[in-house]
Parts: structure tokens; C-alpha cells; sequence
């Protein structure tokens, strides 16, 4: 004889189980812990990881304002010829909005007794359309444009936070074109192995008047944007030779699609770098960040299981008259091993919806309020915080995947018969 009701009595049968008033005190007191750590716990896990979003999205922006949307390069050598044809044939692709020619070295810089390595980037007229530098450059020509070539012909700089650091430089707009220079010093071609001093054959040298300060990432503020007619002088470039072509995109461009294209259009001579590819450790480090922290909320989350096995053993035990009637009413075992496991799945499904509720709640009052600062001179004055949806799914199915293991001993034992005929005769 099998058990005249499916699933839906299951569930109302593993409710009533739950809220019902028990006989023991102490089971209350222990299933209000067990829900009250699934509630802490969802919470935990989605504040954890929405911190975790929030800095990759602050630092992914940063990114951005500096590496363009495509970045192409050649796949042997450092540079290469970026002609007219080659800047026409990549602005045809569908989807690309602008093309820079950008290059960058390594390069010895002095400002008075101060010296110090950094990257020189010459860039072309082209770049603060590809890049959104302007947002971040502190002061910069007439009103705070990106200018690197005034229309008299001074060479500006726009130098990075941290190499303004090391040379003590300070900006200030009345010493525009009349300041002490930036001396910029090149190793010349053929000569990277020689020595000499910075005055001697082996080092070309050209000074720039300081026009901007910018700052970004660590990464980046070592930088010196330069014209690049200037830096291809300065190695001793007389063409077309470029670093990088920096591409920008149309608004509703997909990236994946220009980027086939364009390695269809340019062909096995050149690489073509989306965001991902151009910051690819920094990425590999965020995921593999993403999941230990996940691994370890996961180890933490055990205590809870084990909190969750003790509740429904002691409820296994109360209700085993009541399982005894069933049983005789004509309950499988399975049924009511469903019981049991239902009444874990609801234990973990209320639990974590009351945690995603506080979780969200908790992350619009950061975002609003700023409850948590940032202290110190920071890019950002308070803890971000970034809400995803599939962080939700992933925590979700955790806890389920949890609360159904941790609900099987219970349930196991609870649907054996042995002796249960005894407790409905002397009932």
C-alpha cells in the first residue's frame, strides 16, 4: 500500500514540522540557531562577495580610464609601421569609433637633483578620445584639456601621481611655459648595453614643460604622456613606426565582434587585446581571490550543517509517534524521508531569503549613507559595494545543496520502521 497524497502534503507535513510548537524546549532554541546562522550566514556570504565586486569594478574602471576598449599589437617587435592605409583599414571595421597610435619606453627622468625610471607614452592628438585621461588629469592646459603640444609648439608632460612623487614635481598654472623643465633621458639605439652618465653619448635627452598631473592606479602613475612626434624623435623614429593602435568603440559596439573583425582585417601579424587580455593577471588574481574567499565561507558555513543535523535529529526523535501513524496510514519510507529532507530545504530557503533581504538592505544603505568610510587619501572616501546577480544563484544553491545533505541522516533515520508498529499500538 503506498501513501494516497504526493509532494504538496510532503511540504505541508515538514511546515507544520517546523513551526509546530515541539515538546522540548531545547529543539526550539536549537532550529531558531540553525535559522538564525542560515539568515547570518547567506548574508555573510553575499556582503562578502558583493566587497569583492565592488573593488574589481572600482579598479576595472580605473583600468579603463587608461587601456582603451582594443589594444593592437604587433606580434614580433616592439613597433611597427601604422601608415595611413593600415589607420584607414582598421577605422573601416564596423563598430571602431577612433584610432590612436600610442608609444611607450622605458626612460630616465630628472627634475632638478630628483631622478627616477618611469614609462614615457607618446601618444597622439587622437588619445583623449580613445581614453577617458581627461576625467583624471588634475590640471592640464586651457581648462583642463589633455594637451601635450601647445599651438606655439612647447612640449607639455602630463605626469603620473607617482613619479611626480619621486621628482618633486608640483603643478601650478602661473609657472605654465615658464617653469623649470622635465629632462627626459633615452638610451640610444644600439647603445642599451653601454655605460656612460646621463650627459654623455650613450643617452639622448629633450626636456618637456610640465603641463598636467594625473592619477589612476599604482600601475599607471609612473606614467609621462608625451606628443608622440616627440618620443619618435627622441628614439630616433623617423616614420610611421608605432607601439600600439588604441581602439575606441561605437556606443552599442559589441566587443567580441570588432575584435574578430579585426583580426580578420589585420591578419596573423597582429594581436588585437580586449580589456581582459590587456589586464589578464590582474583578472586571473580578482577570480582566484573570488573563490578561495568563497572556499572558506563554505568551511565556515559547515558549523551552521552541523547545527542544522542536531535540530532535525532531535526532530526525527519527537515526531517518531507521529511517524509511526503515518507509517500506518500507509507512508512509505520514502515519504517520509521526504519529510525530513523538505524540512531542511525550508529551513535553508527561509533562512537565506531573510539574508538576501538583509544583505540587499545592508548594501543600498552602504551605497546610500556610506556607513562603512575609507580612511586615508583614497581615490574613494567609502567601502564599495557591487550587488550581482549571480552571486545570488551561487549562494542559493550552496545552501540548498548544504541544508539537503545535512537534512539526509536525519531524514534516514526518521524513515525506519523498525519498532514504529509498537508506538502506534501503545498510542
Amino acid at each position: 500500500m503506498t501513501f494516497p497524497f504526493g509532494l504538496m502534503l510532503e511540504l505541508r507535513i515538514a511546515f507544520r514540522y517546523l513551526v509546530a510548537k515541539k515538546s522540548a524546549n531545547a529543539i526550539n532554541v536549537i532550529t531558531f540557531i540553525t535559522m538564525l546562522g542560515v539568515v547570518v550566514g547567506s548574508a555573510a556570504f553575499i556582503l562578502i562577495l558583493s566587497g569583492l565586486n565592488g573593488f574589481e569594478t572600482l579598479i576595472g574602471d580605473r583600468f579603463g580610464l587608461f587601456n582603451p576598449d582594443l589594444k593592437i599589437e604587433a606580434r614580433q617587435g616592439k613597433v611597427f609601421d601604422a601608415d595611413s592605409a593600415l589607420l584607414a583599414k582598421v577605422s573601416a571595421v564596423p563598430g571602431v569609433a577612433a584610432v590612436s597610435r600610442t608609444l611607450e619606453e622605458v626612460a630616465l627622468f630628472a627634475f632638478e637633483d630628483a631622478q627616477s625610471l618611469g614609462v614615457l607614452k607618446g601618444v597622439d592628438p587622437i588619445f583623449a578620445s580613445v581614453s577617458d585621461i581627461d576625467s583624471v588629469v588634475a590640471a592640464s592646459g586651457d581648462g583642463g584639456r589633455f594637451e601635450l603640444l601647445s599651438p606655439e609648439g612647447t612640449h607639455f608632460a602630463v605626469v603620473g601621481a607617482g613619479l611626480c612623487s619621486k621628482l618633486g614635481l608640483v603643478y601650478d598654472e602661473r609657472l605654465r611655459g615658464g617653469g623649470k623643465p622635465v629632462r627626459v633621458y633615452m638610451a640610444k639605439r644600439g647603445n642599451a648595453g653601454g655605460g656612460g652618465m646621463m650627459g654623455g653619448q650613450p643617452f639622448k635627452s629633450r626636456s618637456l614643460e610640465l603641463g598636467g598631473t594625473f592619477e589612476i592606479l599604482q600601475d599607471f602613475n609612473n606614467h609621462l604622456f608625451a606628443d608622440l612626434a616627440f618620443v619618435r624623435e627622441l628614439l630616433s623614429y623617423n616614420g610611421d613606426e608605432t607601439g600600439a593602435l588604441e581602439v575606441k568603440l561605437a556606443p552599442g559596439a559589441k566587443t567580441a565582434a570588432v575584435e574578430r573583425a579585426l583580426r580578420q582585417v589585420l591578419g596573423d601579424g597582429f594581436s588585437v587585446k580586449n580589456r581582459f587580455a590587456q589586464d589578464e593577471t590582474f583578472y586571473k588574481i580578482t577570480n582566484m581571490e573570488r573563490w578561495a574567499v568563497f572556499a572558506i565561507l563554505c568551511l565556515a558555513y559547515a558549523i551552521v550543517a552541523f547545527n542544522m543535523i542536531s535540530a532535525l535529529w532531535m526532530l526525527a526523535l519527537e515526531k517518531r509517534r507521529d511517524v509511526a501513524m503515518l507509517v500506518a496510514m500507509g507512508a512509505t519510507p520514502g515519504f517520509i524521508r521526504r519529510v525530513f529532507l523538505l524540512e531542511g530545504a525550508l529551513i535553508s530557503l527561509i533562512g537565506s531569503t531573510v539574508g538576501f533581504a538583509a544583505a540587499t538592505a545592508l548594501v543600498w544603505a552602504q551605497e546610500t549613507f556610506h556607513l562603512v568610510s575609507m580612511e586615508g587619501n583614497l581615490i574613494i572616501q567609502h567601502y564599495p559595494m557591487n550587488l550581482r546577480a549571480g552571486d545570488f544563484v551561487l549562494v542559493f544553491c550552496t545552501i540548498m545543496i548544504v541544508g539537503l545533505l545535512a537534512s539526509w541522516l536525519p531524514a534516514a533515520r526518521a524513515a525506519r520502521t523498525e519498532g514504529l508498529g509498537a508506538l502506534v499500538n501503545a498510542s
